[in-house]
């Protein structure tokens, strides 16, 4: 699970579409580009720990990378790379902040949560009060204090989503919604067929997060069936 998410983030950059310059060229690119990038990263870090320091030492450590660091550049750098954990986790809740913010203010556009999502301000036009709300329920997670169930519940949640966005592309494509412009999956159906299955392997290996994930998923279904009674009752009074 947490490899899981070490890959993740890719799949957000779709979340600012409508602030990229020719999205159609830009998104897929930059999508493909995170993920190489990433897995550049990840493979460098693990050869330089792993020919540094044997793989039980890590195992074992509660601090590998800073182990490996001190082994592989001295123990001056092993002081650095909590404090470079720290900017980077600081860089990660930023963009959190920002992609979790202009998915409520679309969801708002399209009346699956309160419109007071979608309000902005300012001459920038930002979505103040869905910043507002991304910040408070990073907040509640963080306070919980489990960074193991934190760790399991997000890992639920991103493979669900995961889920239900394959399975809404395959409902998509059969109906034939879509424009020429939308980008095209290649080696339909077989490459989402696979991404399905993988990702249903590692929604397996959530444990006790999987009961808080199944928590705030009832929430958020609550409030979709809340939202369209409320649409619904509209429509009839405008009839």
């Amino acid at each position: 699970m947490v490899a899981f998410l070490a890959f993740g983030g890719f799949d957000q950059v779709a979340a600012m579409g409508d602030e990229v310059h020719e999205p159609r060229r830009t998104l897929p690119c930059a999508i493909l580009t995170s993920l190489l990038l990433v897995l550049i990263l990840y493979l460098g870090l693990l050869y330089a720990a792993l020919g540094s320091v044997p793989w039980q030492e890590l195992s074992a450590a509660t601090a590998p990378l800073a182990l490996a660091a001190q082994e592989f550049l001295g123990g001056g750098v092993s002081v650095a790379v909590p404090l470079l954990a720290l900017v980077a986790t600081t860089a990660t809740a930023n963009a959190l902040v920002l992609v979790t913010s202009r998915v409520l203010f679309a969801m708002a556009a399209d009346g699956q949560v309160p419109t007071v999502l979608g309000r902005v301000a300012g001459r920038q036009q930002v979505p103040i009060l869905a910043i507002l709300v991304s910040v408070a329920g990073m907040i509640l997670v963080a306070a919980s204090g489990d960074l193991s169930l934190v760790v399991d519940a997000t890992g639920f949640l991103y493979a669900g989503g995961f889920i239900l966005t394959l399975a809404a592309y395959f409902r998509l494509r059969q109906r034939g919604t879509g424009s020429g412009s939308a980008f095209t999956v290649p080696a339909y159906p077989w490459v989402p067929l696979a991404a399905l299955a993988l990702t249903s392997v590692v929604l397996l290996q959530a444990r006790s997060g999987a009961l808080v994930g199944i928590f705030w998923l009832a929430l958020g279904g609550a409030v979709h069936v809340l939202m369209w009674l409320s649409q619904r009752g509209r429509k009839r009074s405008a009839a």
